[in-house]
This record gives structure tokens, sequence and C-alpha cells, in this order.
């Protein structure tokens, strides 16, 4: 939170009544994402390298890990390198940040992180047992994490139709 809220005596509370604990980025609404009180633009947190915390992110991992699968198992068949894959596919996505993503090598959640432009809440750090870092992931328009889906799903059947024309 910025430094007027924490300068009141009582606590910030969410519009459902929880304690606050960031504001979101684009819209300014008192958000506590432990407690799933969030607006529209929650997508989720980064905590510890990890995305966390969002249903959207379950579909676009198995797509990523899908498509990981089979750029392995064709590049070994054909002798063929993932920027060569990258260069016949036109996507939304730029070809410098595809490059730099093979899905064989690359987590999912590293993948995301590179492929949208997110906003993010403040940093936290833990301490202790359960210590780590993070923050929320924040998006202005909810259709580019679709978008980003529908263009690893292109990559991965033309990759399909590469391997199978073999």
């Amino acid at each position: 939170m910025n430094d007027s809220d924490s300068e009141l005596s009582s606590p910030l509370l969410t519009p459902d009544g929880n304690e606050a604990v960031e504001r979101c980025p684009i819209c300014k609404r008192l958000n506590s994402p432990g407690a799933c009180d969030t607006c529209d633009h929650f997508f989720g947190s980064y905590w510890d390298g990890e995305i966390i915390w969002s249903n959207q992110f379950e579909e676009f991992s198995h797509e990523w890990e899908a498509l990981g699968a089979l750029v392995e198992e064709v590049t070994q068949s054909l002798g063929k390198s993932w920027t060569e894959f990258v260069k016949l596919t036109k996507t939304g996505i730029s070809t410098a940040k595809l490059n730099a993503l093979d899905p064989s090598d690359c987590s999912a959640s590293s993948a995301l992180m590179e492929l949208v432009d997110f906003d993010s809440g403040p940093v936290i750090v833990t301490d202790g047992m359960l210590s780590g870092e993070g923050s929320s992931l924040y998006l202005k328009n909810a259709n580019v994490i679709e978008e980003t889906i529908s263009a690893i799903r292109s990559i991965r059947k033309k990759v399909e139709a590469l391997g199978s024309a073999t």
C-alpha cells in the first residue's frame, strides 16, 4: 500500500470487509489476495518463481508443457532447434521473446512472466520456515491471457504438423 494508507490509524478494509494488504495498480481497489478478495484485474501471485492463486494460469501451463514435450520429441527426430520452429510460425507474440523461451527448458511460470506484461503489487518478503518473496500480478486486459494461450496452441499445431510430415 502507499504511504498515505499506512498512516491511517485503523486498518483499511476491502469492499468485502477483509483487511486490505495492497491496492490494485490499475483501478486502485483495496485488495486482500490471501482472502480471495480482489478486483477483476487480479491474475494471481508470483511467489518464489512460480505463479500461484490463478485459475487462468492452469490452462496456460497445460498448453506450455504440452508444447514443451512436443518440441523436445520433434527436435530430436527432425534435428531442428526451437528457434527454427519459431521462424516457421506467425503469432501475435514477439519472435524475440519466443526465441528466448524454449518450452523444453523453460517453466510455464517463467514463460508467462516473459510473454505477458503484468502490473505488480508491492513485493512481499517473509521470514521463517515459510519464507519467500513475491508479489500480486494484475492485468488491465484479461484477454491477453487467452490470446497468449491461443498463440501457444497455434505454435503447437504447426510443430505437430512438422512432426507428422516426417
